[in-house]
């Protein structure tokens, strides 16, 4: 809900927390990746979408999150090749 009202800060905080709960979530990266975006922490954002990718590496979403952290990196062609997987895992589907 953070999230979605603007509250990055706040939304990064309960990310925080339910990671130290269940380290094995991939959501919780997934969005803990999402909201460092927001607040262009690009390192971390990638970091986050990179642990998602572990737990869960067959999900489309995450590889697209690693890919918004690697274009706020300025990174390009590992921007693409996460892209290029992103497209690939969607159409196995």
């Amino acid at each position: 809900m953070y999230y979605h009202l603007g509250n990055y800060s706040q939304a990064l905080t309960a990310y925080d927390h339910a990671s130290k709960l269940n380290p094995q979530m991939a959501s919780v990266w997934h969005n803990t990746s999402l909201v460092l975006k927001q607040l262009r922490r690009y390192q971390e954002a990638l970091n986050s979408a990179e642990q998602a990718i572990r737990l869960s590496p067959n999900d489309p979403d995450n590889w697209q999150r690693k890919a918004e952290a690697l274009k706020g990196l300025r990174r390009r062609k590992d921007q693409r090749d996460a892209e290029a997987q992103a497209l690939r895992l969607r159409e196995a589907r």
